[in-house]
């Protein structure tokens, strides 16, 4: 009920909140029906459930599932004979309705729909709701593991409603799903996100609390091993190296061992993958040493016997370990990036020499045939290539008194396929104005069919003569007037 849903939110129609009248309604004396109070909130109600509503499916529909609901609410009810106040309103009943593809009011949808789509539906709702709440300087969204019932494809649209709906919102997101921790960093900048990790990290005789912000691991490995904390330096340590072997194998997609709980899964399996992708011997050879005592999680208990100055060499080995990692990325990525450089000269010596080859073939054309031809395979077939400046030289070239020449009903029919065919930009339609203006000075209008498809797209005006009826001109200048958003 709206007491309890929607305490805070404000009634449209009294600019109170929902509590208040309802309060308001269970304050009416026991004799009289407070017929005001109840048609104020229950008119305020139903306009906020619709509101409700629509933005719910507006949410749903980021799901990707072809799913909306609906609301019925037909009012509650006023008694004033019980002793017992919470007595006196019934009929509260707010009725939610599925409608799942073209069924409509699917009957005993929680039975029918699987987890992931109840699942949608009612964040999809709680978003809505809160989205309905009355403006505030503070905003918090505490979200634990609320997606639970959701499966990794269906989890990615949260991160765009967060983004969409909630970007003045101070969010916090928690998760104990280590894998879609990992693809929410991948997907949303550290810059706009704080990352902190709270876990265990096991040993042979006890547990080691584990906080990392923003898995700055390295930093914490350091500052503990200046305070003498040998175990705990190691800890953080270790939690370093086994998450730039996970980061590398996911940004490279290397081949890695396969078991159904990836619980199971140890350094080892991530580490081979890694070493070949690296191909250097002497960093390979300097972690294996390293892993043998310092990294290997069975050995913490005996610490005590190691010295501060060999879990520092451990720490510098780590460090130049991740440095040529990260120097491979960077490699990768000057790779990348100049794959996309190459792709994009390509496209503009494509589309240099698409206007160049295209132009000397309309200069050679002598004939009607080839000149219908010339603007069926090569202008409407490539008419999204068909920029300004080309469109600009073929009308020039077609204004040649011997191109003129050749113009037929079937080439003035070629041209209204080609102006029908694309969604012109405002200068393009000027040209296009122009032409056709021309064109008709030139008596090579044929068919009043060319003329009224450009009126239609608002790409020119005909003035008809006050004194002679059927005589007319044609009108560009308007275009000048009118101004994009």
């Amino acid at each position: 009920m709206a007491l309890k849903l929607l305490p805070h939110s404000e009634n449209e129609i009294t600019h109170n909140t929902f509590e208040f009248d309802y309060k308001k309604i269970l304050e009416s004396p026991k004799g009289k029906q407070p017929k005001q109070l109840l048609k104020n909130y229950n008119d305020g109600l139903t306009i906020k459930l619709k509101s409700i509503e629509t933005k719910a499916n507006e949410i749903l529909k980021m799901f990707d599932y072809k799913i909306s609901i609906q609301f019925e609410f037909e009012g509650i009810k006023f008694d004033g004979r019980p002793k017992d106040a919470k007595n006196r309103i019934f009929q509260k009943e707010i009725w939610l309705y599925v409608n799942f593809f073209d069924k409509e009011k699917l009957a005993h949808h929680h039975l029918v729909l699987n987890e992931a789509k109840l699942s949608a539906i009612a964040i999809s709702i709680f978003f809505a709701s809160i989205l309905e709440l009355p403006s505030s300087d503070l905003k918090i969204l505490a979200l634990d593991d609320v997606l639970i019932g959701l499966d990794m494809s269906n989890r990615m649209p949260m991160i765009d409603i967060l983004k969409k709906y909630f970007a003045d919102y101070q969010i916090f997101f928690m998760t104990y799903d280590r894998t879609w921790f990992d693809i929410i960093r991948q997907k949303v900048s550290d810059k706009d996100w704080k990352y902190i990790e709270l876990f265990c990290n096991a040993n042979d005789d006890f547990e080691v609390p584990v906080y990392a912000d923003n898995q700055n691991f390295i930093n914490r490995a350091e500052y503990y091993l200046e305070q003498g904390d040998l175990k705990s330096s190691v800890v953080y340590l270790r939690s370093e190296f086994e998450n730039a072997l996970k980061k590398f194998c996911d940004k490279h997609n290397l081949l890695v061992r396969y078991k159904i709980n990836q619980r199971k899964l140890t350094t080892e399996d991530f580490l081979q993958p890694v070493k070949k992708k690296l191909n250097d011997r002497e960093i390979s050879d300097s972690i294996e040493l390293h892993r043998t005592v310092i990294l290997n999680p069975l050995s913490h208990s005996a610490i005590s016997s190691i010295e501060s100055k060999e879990v520092r060499k451990s720490i510098e080995t780590i460090k130049t370990f991740i440095e040529a990692l990260n120097k491979i990325n960077v490699e990768q990525k000057e790779i990348k990036n100049q794959a996309s450089l190459d792709f994009v000269i390509e496209k503009v010596n494509r589309e240099n020499n698409f206007e160049q080859d295209i132009l000397k073939e309309l200069q050679k054309i002598q004939t009607t045939a080839k000149l219908n031809e010339f603007l069926l395979s090569k202008v409407l077939e490539n008419i999204e290539k068909l920029t300004q400046n080309k469109l600009e030289k073929i009308f020039v070239e077609l204004r040649l008194a011997e191109k003129l020449a050749l113009f037929d009903s079937e080439t003035e029919a070629n041209l209204i396929r080609i102006f029908t065919e694309k969604e012109w930009s405002l200068e393009e339609k000027k040209l296009w104005c122009s032409f056709v203006k021309y064109l008709d000075e030139q008596n090579k209008i044929l068919e009043p069919l060319f003329i009224s498809k450009l009126e239609e797209k608002n790409a020119l005006r005909k003035y008809y003569n006050e004194h002679i009826f059927k005589e007319y001109r044609i009108d560009c200048s308007f275009l000048d007037e009118i101004f994009p958003f």
